[in-house]
């Protein structure tokens, strides 16, 4: 069982995480993505229906068919990274942190420029093992019991292009 203070920060994070996505939508940056990766597909659609999905670049994801597939490959994967979908020079790195029943309450994030994350395909694959490992951690903070997050690659760098 958490310790009082463990307990109170889950509180605390849950009431945050739900601020987040209902005061700033669901889809454009990527610890949001990772919020709301795990909802249900109505509560997806009222996210959207409520804050749509603006254009901010030519990478951003625009369509519920778009954002479907992305949450699809966050809840198989662990993890997103996406690059320039929100600014043009920004990659964004963010993994999940789980509470005592599993469920997502909280995301652990980085960033790096767009143009070393392509350059440096391999930095991106260690900053998220470091962001899974130090996620595993504070999950298992907040009573987190079960199966280590994990990590699907594909190829070194293949999600920053």
């Amino acid at each position: 069982m958490p310790s009082l203070f463990c307990q109170n920060l889950h509180h605390l994070l849950i009431k945050v995480v739900h601020s987040w996505i209902m005061i700033l939508g669901g889809h454009r940056t990527y610890h949001r993505q990772i919020l709301i990766s795990e909802m249900s597909a109505p509560a997806i659609n009222a996210l959207i229906t409520r804050h749509g999905l603006r254009k901010y670049t030519a990478r951003t994801i625009t369509t519920r068919e778009a954002l479907e597939r992305r949450l699809r490959q966050v809840r198989a994967k662990g993890f997103v990274v996406a690059n320039a979908e929100y600014k043009t020079d920004l990659c964004v790195i963010a993994v999940p942190i789980r509470d005592h029943h599993g469920r997502i309450t909280a995301a652990l994030m980085t960033a790096m420029q767009s143009e070393r994350a392509r350059k440096e395909p391999d930095r991106v694959d260690q900053l998220v093992a470091v962001l899974l490992r130090e996620a595993a951690i504070l999950s298992r903070e907040i009573g987190y019991s079960g199966p280590p997050q994990h990590i699907q690659h594909d190829e070194p760098g293949r999600k920053a292009q």
